[in-house]
């Protein structure tokens, strides 16, 4: 229950008991004294930050799932006593490229067995000196004099460039390097790892070297901010989900011969974001000096991410879109201004920006894409102008401070979830304009006291009004007759027990 993150364990400790350290994933060594005997069942399971562990020749068994999940894990040493290892024990260990295997068990690179201590290995050995160093960076390299292998980084740079005659980037080798923003590859480097930058939430743009031939698979998986790529020349392979959830990718330019097009999910859904992919000319983004990301092609400005430090913005103007996931996890945004130019507001545009308080939404708005203010936990009130003509699922789902909105007069459908645990919204207004009202779209607003729904509306989804239990009026814009000829989906009992008029 301690804090250290190094760890030597007291003399005279026998055994280290199942889940001992389960889940400790700040833990980067630990030193095992040889009066140990066993080591139990999930001792070490998901300890993230841990790189490398001797077990000493005094430790006969390693029990299931010992170590699994040991992502940070790159080499291990096996002592002379062990005599079985349990099932799934080094299972998801993806970087542990080297075992010291020092016991009788006939453990081999490759193999699942022996709880697929050998499986991620490229050299089990006996004898000699580890091919696995840290240099001076921070760099994990694993040199066994014909290939050069980065394994890992332990350093604190946010923009890096490899060394020079690296030849691979193993799997999963920077994955969730959260602060990484850029990186180079040096052109010795011929192949990138299965999920080698996966979640790398900091990343804007990388180039990939001229001599990589293959991209693993979801080797950029989950890169947020990934805004555009440089594909070299001899890339012949990208691996399925490469870029997998890369929503800001808008731009790639491709050098190699693979027919990649802009929309399409084929080579790892590099091209599936973008709005173009070229082999010649200038990129069209742009990062200004207020921090803007913007794409420019000349007919439309579209807002693709922001990279600057202030937490009250006027968007510049002459932007026509926000891009999706352009402000994601902007946590410290305050408040946001949005000029007349601007027609789009796309999916998850604001998602989790938990500081929002107030944004200024103007009539050249006609489309809030999906997910667009989710979770914005401080937003307290928004006008949805009249150009806006559909509200997309999840829009202000987790808005829980919102206390008031109010709906322009041309939106016609009200998505599913739009206003699910609005726990503070006490009224609304529902205008003639619309006619639908989706599934769940006020679940758990418990503070909604009356709302007001326009005589145009046709069908109320599936617990639309689910745990609305203050909900104590209904104020309908038509008559009793029209009222009964709405179709109302499910658990909606607290609107149809409400008191009821007809005005």
């Amino acid at each position: 229950v301690g804090t250290q993150t190094e760890l030597t364990l007291p003399e005279g400790i026998t055994e280290i008991y199942q889940y001992e350290f389960y889940n400790c994933s700040s833990l980067t060594s630990i030193t095992i004294p040889n009066s140990v005997t066993s080591i139990g069942e999930s001792a070490f399971q998901n300890c993230l930050s841990l790189t490398s562990i001797t077990i000493p020749n005094s430790v006969t068994s390693i029990g299931n799932e010992a170590f699994y999940g040991c992502r940070s894990l790159t080499s291990i040493t096996i002592g002379n006593g062990v005599t079985s290892i349990g099932e799934y024990a080094f299972s998801s260990c993806y970087k542990l490229i080297e075992v010291k295997n020092l016991s009788s068990l006939p453990i081999t690179a490759g193999s699942e067995e022996y709880g697929s201590l050998g499986y991620y290995a490229k050299r089990v050995y006996k004898e000699g000196e580890s091919y696995l160093f840290t240099d001076k960076d921070g760099y994990i390299v694993y040199d066994d004099g014909t290939n050069k292998i980065l394994v890992g980084y332990v350093g604190t740079k946010t923009e890096l460039t490899l060394p020079e005659g690296i030849t691979e980037i193993y799997k999963f080798a920077f994955e969730y390097c959260s602060s990484l923003t850029s990186i180079t590859i040096p052109n010795s480097v011929t192949s990138i790892g299965i999920g080698a930058f996966s979640y790398c939430g900091s990343l804007t743009s990388i180039t990939i070297g001229s001599n990589v031939t293959s991209i693993g698979d979801y080797a950029f998986e989950g890169c947020g901010s990934l805004t555009s790529i440089t594909i070299g020349s001899n890339v012949t392979s990208i691996g399925d989900g490469a870029f997998f959830d890369c929503n800001k990718l808008i731009e790639v330019k491709n050098l190699s011969s693979l027919p990649i097009t802009a929309g399409s999910e084929e080579y790892g859904y590099i091209g599936y974001y973008a709005k173009r992919v070229y082999k010649e000319g200038e990129s069209y983004l742009s990062t200004d000096k207020d921090g803007y990301i913007v794409y420019d092609d000349g007919t439309n400005k579209i807002l693709v991410g922001y990279v600057g430090t202030k937490t009250e913005l006027t968007l510049p103007e002459g932007i026509t879109e926000i891009y999706k996931f352009a402000f994601e996890y902007c946590i410290s945004l305050t408040s946001i201004t949005i000029p007349n130019s601007v027609t789009s507001i796309g999916i998850g545009a604001f998602y989790d920006c938990i500081s929002l308080t107030s944004i200024m939404m103007p009539n050249s708005v006609t489309s809030i894409g999906y997910s667009a203010f989710l979770d914005c936990s401080s937003l307290m009130s928004i006008t949805i102008p009249n150009s806006v003509t559909s509200i997309g699922n999840y829009v202000f789902s987790g808005c829980s401070s919102l206390t008031s909105i109010t709906i322009g007069s041309s939106v016609t459908s009200i998505g599913d979830y739009v206003f699910y645990d609005c726990s503070s919204l006490t009224s609304i207004t529902i205008p003639d304009s619309v006619t639908s009202i989706g599934n769940e779209a006020f679940y758990n607003c418990s503070s909604l006291t009356s709302i007001t729904i326009g005589s145009n509306v046709t069908s109320i989804g599936y617990r639309a009004f689910w745990g609305c239990s203050s909900l104590a009026q209904v104020n309908y814009k038509g008559t009793e007759d029209q009222w009964n000829k709405i179709y109302i989906g499910n658990d909606n009992s607290y609107l149809t027990s409400a008191q009821r008029n007809y005005i």
